[in-house]
């Protein structure tokens, strides 16, 4: 299912207490490793500050995926440049759950959104108003792990490419909700030895780990997006 147009939602799961204080102190501000963020560095840039987000697929309309749950952890910081806006780097995403119908590509392209929305660092527009130049970053390739253990997909960036594209955004803020407009993006890089993740499901997956390409998921177009 393309979001490209599309009227989605959000919202969270419920955690118990442990779940809950563990998931604060994952929220906390910590140093982020230089690999892969090379392409994103700059002079005179703030430095990055890490934050993460839960979301369930099933409240962006995406119904044959409901309890697939998503946690992406991202970076932000101001924008470099003179320029209003921000910059966001998608570093790691976990999912679980009744995942079965969802693609690899939409569960990325969910996850860009879901830290899109609430990324702090001069991301988030005030009521009725717009944030120009929201700039996301990712690694041109994903390396995806099963962790038996757990039961989850980790997604990562190590896969030996330290290449990245990036999409810049438009976004506005109305009376609970976002609307997201791309505005331009990288070109796509080289494969890099990944497959696309639009013809991935996760329980097809024949290896316990290999490379996606991800500069396609990007969303694209315009697309409200119900915060309420």
């Amino acid at each position: 299912m393309s979001l490209v147009g599309t009227v989605i939602g959000c919202g969270g799961g419920t955690l118990s207490e442990e779940e809950a204080k563990a998931w604060e102190e994952e929220r906390k501000p910590q140093p982020i490793p230089g690999f892969g963020r090379s392409c994103a560095d700059g002079e005179n840039c703030e430095e990055w500050v890490s934050d993460s987000g839960r979301t369930n697929l099933g409240w962006y309309n995406f119904s044959f995926c409901n309890d697939c749950f998503v946690r992406v952890k991202w970076s932000s910081r101001p924008n470099c440049s003179d320029d209003e806006g921000c910059e966001i780097f998608i570093d790691h995403i976990t999912f679980w759950g009744n995942c079965n119908n969802c693609t690899v590509g939409e569960i990325i392209r969910i996850s860009i959104i879901q830290a899109m929305i609430n990324a702090e660092s001069g991301c988030q527009p005030d009521p009725q108003t717009c944030v120009e130049n929201v700039r996301v970053w990712m690694p041109d390739c994903f390396f995806m792990e099963y962790d038996p253990v757990e039961n989850r997909w980790n997604v990562t960036a190590s896969c030996w490419s330290e290449s990245c594209c990036f999409a810049v955004y438009r976004m506005c803020r109305g009376s609970g909700n976002y609307s997201l407009r791309l505005q331009r993006q990288s070109t796509e890089t080289a494969p890099c030895g990944g497959e696309d993740p639009f013809a991935i499901y996760p329980p097809d997956v024949v290896s316990d780990s290999r490379c996606v390409m991800t500069c396609s998921t990007f969303p694209e177009g315009e697309i409200e997006v119900d915060a309420q």
